[in-house]
């Protein structure tokens, strides 16, 4: 059954299809001790998300960012560090383990924005997708 949270992001939307965005899931960002210490709270609820968005019927996607170690997609403060990250084919860049990604459509992006140099647009105007009901989780520290 698709959650209180889902159905009333897409509630009263006629004629519109919702998408799950589920945005850089990947081992490198749960290095950090802080995340580190969320990564299972955090894939059970995009795991539960997943779950609920495929009963429903609901596109998900995948979407994960990337570098190339030639510095060709690299970001301003990564050139001015010199340090790369999220390089394609490393451990870094795959998703987290546990998380239920298996038949999900990949987009790979290399900016912030997963609209930005991705065929996400093209996937929502093809499929008549709600960009409006677009939302974010943000993890809070349990107590």
């Amino acid at each position: 059954m698709l959650s209180k949270e889902l159905q009333g992001t897409f509630a009263g939307r006629k004629n519109m299809t919702a998408a799950l965005l589920i945005i850089d899931m990947q081992k490198a960002f749960f290095e950090d001790e802080s995340l580190g210490n969320q990564q299972d709270f955090l894939i059970a609820a995009c795991n539960s998300a997943i779950a609920d968005a495929r009963e429903a019927g609901i596109a998900v996607y995948l979407i994960r960012t990337e570098h190339q170690r030639d510095k060709s997609t690299w970001t301003l403060s990564m050139l001015d560090d010199d340090q790369g990250f999220l390089f394609s084919g490393t451990e870094q860049a795959e998703s987290v383990d546990d998380l239920d990604v298996g038949g999900l459509p990949e987009l790979v992006k290399t900016r912030d924005s997963a609209f930005f140099g991705t065929d996400l647009m093209d996937e929502y105007r093809q499929d008549s997708l709600d960009a409006s009901g677009i939302r974010q989780l943000f993890s809070k520290k349990r107590a």
